[in-house]
């Protein structure tokens, strides 16, 4: 699959952020070569505007979330993402943040249900 290929998937799935379709695209293809995470879907959630990839690694699920490096963290965006996801698969809720510099590098950072604000 060519990143033009998995842009426009994230695209036909909705979103309508090119930015956020190039960063799932780019994403994509790099779990695609770790043979540790099956079953790939690119996924979009129109309610939360958030592109990001669902996989499967051993028996959990796991979700990424692509980000750019220089722009800033919704906390917020991040916890309702995580309770959606909640509702997906009930045992795991952390999303790892898949955050992509200009130099074409993606450092992966997993986040842990709770971790945020405090009201």
């Amino acid at each position: 699959m060519s990143s033009i290929d998995a842009l426009r998937d994230f695209q036909t799935l909705g979103c309508k952020d090119q930015l956020k379709c190039a960063l799932g695209g780019r994403v994509f293809l790099d779990l695609e070569c770790d043979k540790r995470i099956t079953c790939l879907q690119k996924c979009y959630d129109s309610e939360l505007n958030v592109a990001y990839i669902r996989g499967q690694r051993d028996d959990a699920f796991v979700a990424f979330l692509p980000i750019l490096s220089s722009q800033p963290l919704n906390f917020l965006d991040l916890e309702n993402l995580q309770k959606k996801l909640m509702n997906f698969d009930s045992r795991k809720s952390d999303v790892t943040l898949a955050i992509c510099d200009t130099s074409s590098n993606i450092l992966y950072y997993q986040v842990t249900t709770g971790f945020g604000h405090k009201k």
